[in-house]
């Protein structure tokens, strides 16, 4: 089944981008930069594969001063908007099964499968941009939709946005100077998450295919309450990565870890103590508030913290150091010496 038809279709999401820490080298112009200069494509089920353009519409540049316990930062902000546009994308006909049993699957073009694909290239996007530069940028909820057409409303698609926490787990690796958190460049990230199975269609597959979509999870939260959820998501990456069974999974990841991202230099400990935080939560051995109820949790939050940041970072890092060294899976040997 052939078709003539073509779709042409926007994603927009607002964003923000700060640089932070005064031992960061991230400039905003650079960032900008590198999101201009990013070459993509959507490649999908719904059409054939086109280029992809990539707009930032500039909003207002912050500068202010951040009063910190032992410094004071720095920050400098910038409000935008992230523009995605493929223009006159072939429609391909795609095959559908009906819910109805008793009928049988048929074959049309889904022009609304198109955008529901942009908006989610435009997530993926994110990812990259978070692996790349961690900790400064933040996303809001967008949209994307088809402006080809008078009456595509059923063919928008939410793109969801997120507020992550990495500004606070970059800026603990830097006091606790461990593990290696770098910037790296958005195309070289680009390009080797998608050379990841599964990462096209948004699908974590594969040992390195489920580690990006838990670091994907991490990023996701803008509620306090979801806290430790993200810590958990933090270790279900790094266990995909390390763990090679379910026995001793603890000490394969503290000594895998330790190979690839060297040995910490002060409190080594403490991505154990996040593990042990880990289980017992899991296990039911952790009290902890009701969700919204404003109770005060101190040893609680402070647990939780501790363990998301150091848990996270470690992920963060260790794909990184796969980005860098261009690998897509993690193979460890024992040797007698």
């Amino acid at each position: 089944m052939a078709s003539d038809e073509t779709i042409s279709a926007r994603s927009v999401i607002p964003f923000q981008i700060e640089s932070l820490f005064p031992s960061a080298t991230t400039k905003l112009a650079e960032v900008i930069n590198e999101l201009k200069a990013l070459n993509v494509t959507l490649k999908c089920n719904y059409c054939h594969e086109c280029p992809v353009t990539i707009e930032i519409i500039e909003r207002t540049v912050e500068l202010d001063d951040v009063a910190g316990d032992e410094l004071s930062r720095f920050r400098q902000s910038m409000y935008a908007y992230l523009q995605l546009t493929i223009k006159d994308a072939a429609l391909t006909p795609a095959q559908f099964k009906p819910r109805d049993p008793d009928k049988k699957p048929y074959t049309t073009i889904f022009p609304s499968g198109a955008v529901h694909q942009l908006a989610n290239l435009t997530q993926r996007i994110c990812i990259a941009l978070a692996l790349s530069h961690p900790g400064v940028f933040q996303a809001r909820e967008g949209i994307a939709y088809p402006i080809d057409s008078h009456d595509h409303t059923f063919a928008r698609h939410q793109v969801e946005g997120f507020i992550s926490s990495y500004e606070l787990v970059v800026e603990d690796a830097q006091k606790y100077n461990w593990p290696p958190i770098q910037k790296l460049q958005i195309q070289q990230t680009w390009d080797w998450l998608i050379e990841n199975q599964g990462f096209s269609n948004s699908y974590g597959e594969g040992a390195l295919g489920r580690a990006i979509a838990a670091f994907s999870h991490t990023l996701s939260s803008g509620n306090t309450d979801e806290g430790t959820l993200d810590c958990i998501w933090a270790f279900v990456g790094l266990e995909a990565i390390y763990g090679r069974s379910n026995i001793a999974t603890k000490s394969q990841i503290l000594e895998k870890t330790e190979l690839l991202l060297g040995v910490p230099s002060r409190d080594k400990k403490r991505l154990s103590r996040a593990y042990d935080f880990r289980s017992r939560f899991l296990h039911g051995d952790v009290d902890f508030p009701i969700r919204g109820s404003g109770l005060d949790a101190v040893r609680y939050v402070s647990d939780e913290h501790e363990s998301f940041v150091i848990a996270a970072a470690v992920l963060l890092s260790t794909l990184q150091m796969l980005i860098l060294t261009n690998r897509h899976h993690v193979k460890f040997e024992f040797t007698l010496q």
